[in-house]
């Protein structure tokens, strides 16, 4: 098979949608690489994988070749118009819009289409979203489900959305989980975390009761380091992900709490957030950090006692995915898809419950049989999410829309 793939989020974008289409494009290149994977990008960005540098003959990368298109306008005129053709002349039989969005043209150059649906949280919750962008979101994903032969959703809850919201048929959709990245496994798989040896190089950033050693990562930097016990809160200060909830139950705990952990300083509601942990008196117990790299953030996870995750609406809930393949024990919010992602192996309650997220941090810190009962049901939840594995699903998937393709498929 001839697969094309939009790479724009692949190369420019370090969060989800990027991840997803690293982890997916890697994962083909292991089972399958017998294919052509052709990437579409309107240039290089800051975040190409490594295995984008090397030697593949698997993989083709494709970006114009004129200074013409030099800003973002003409960038876009030519993801949206120019790709079809680019691909029809490179034999492309399939293409996969990894986010949302299809070039136009695709039939009429006998090019099947899939489009990947993560979420309509800008529907579903208007009022997080400014109304250009909703505007501009909607037609895009619309345009595009219109014009896919395959529409695949990465949650029941997305498909669900997808069904209420665009009036698309459930019969046109199928739900594929994304897989977690390979740099989230336990702290036995890998080589043994070097221990800070001299107290005195330490910085101290927690005052408290408690007394917690430090670790230091790998750069040695006394600003890197961090308690040997501490809760993890993953997300940014935007509403949605509802850092207030987390800050107003980790108050209630008792006095000799570890510290928390907070990761994406970034948001509409920063401001708020630190005003909150100023007026709760807890700006000597939260450590604001943002990782580099999937790495640093697996270690954040792999070192914390548990990590919390209270999203208010979420198209999967990666982080929670995260955690558990790390083997830390997770809260998560009930109602959207994040049980989908944490499945028996998290701990849930509902997103605007302090209180009852209180009680279940209260559970995860200092009750060592619960923690433990939880950190055993993560492996196995966790292999369900293989990477290679659903490589194969997707590949399947691809077969059903390229005429007589050998599917094939060899795990390495």
């Amino acid at each position: 098979m001839v697969i094309g793939f939009d790479a724009k989020r692949l190369l420019h974008n370090n969060t989800g949608l990027g991840n997803y289409a690293r982890n997916l494009i890697s994962a083909l290149l292991k089972r399958a690489p017998k294919h052509e994977y052709h990437l579409f990008a309107p240039e290089a960005g800051p975040h190409p994988p490594d295995w984008i540098h090397k030697s593949h003959a698997s993989l083709v990368y494709h970006h114009p070749q004129t200074a013409r298109l030099a800003n973002g306008l003409r960038h876009s005129i030519w993801r949206t118009y120019g790709i079809a053709r680019l691909a029809a002349r490179f034999g492309v039989q399939l293409y996969h819009g990894l986010s949302h969005e299809l070039p136009h043209g695709l039939s009429r150059h006998r090019i099947s289409s899939i489009v990947t649906v993560h979420d309509l949280i800008f529907l579903r919750h208007p009022e997080w979203f400014p109304f250009a962008d909703r505007f501009f979101y909607r037609q895009k994903v619309m345009r595009a489900c219109r014009q896919a032969n395959q529409i695949v959703a990465i949650s029941e809850c997305t498909a669900r959305d997808i069904v209420d919201l665009l009036k698309i048929s459930r019969e046109r959709i199928r739900v594929i989980y994304q897989s977690v990245s390979p740099e989230f496994k336990p702290q036995e798989a890998l080589p043994p975390f070097k221990q800070q040896t001299n107290s005195q190089q330490a910085e101290s950033i927690y005052s408290g009761s408690a007394s917690f050693g430090l670790i230091t990562r790998p750069s040695n930097s006394k600003s890197d380091a961090l308690p040997q016990n501490f809760i993890l809160a993953v997300g940014s200060c935007d509403a949605r992900k509802n850092y207030q909830t987390v800050l107003r139950a980790y108050a209630q705990l008792p006095e000799d709490r570890p510290p928390m952990v907070l990761t994406g300083r970034q948001g509409s509601e920063r401001k708020k957030i630190e005003a909150q942990i100023r007026a709760c008196k807890l700006a000597d117990q939260i450590i604001w950090r943002q990782p580099k790299s999937a790495q640093e953030l697996a270690h954040l996870y792999r070192q914390a006692r548990f990590s919390v995750y209270l999203s208010r609406y979420e198209g999967f809930g990666l982080p929670v995915l995260e955690s558990i393949a790390c083997g830390t024990p997770v809260l998560a919010a009930y109602g959207s898809s994040l049980e989908e992602a944490g499945g028996n192996a998290a701990v849930y309650v509902q997103p605007n419950d302090a209180e009852a997220a209180a009680l279940e941090m209260r559970r995860l810190l200092y009750d060592d049989a619960f923690h433990h009962c939880q950190a055993q049901l993560c492996a196995p939840w966790a292999a369900g999410f293989s990477p290679v594995d659903l490589a194969q699903t997707w590949l399947d998937l691809y077969g059903q829309w390229v005429p007589n393709s050998n599917v094939g498929g060899t795990s390495t």
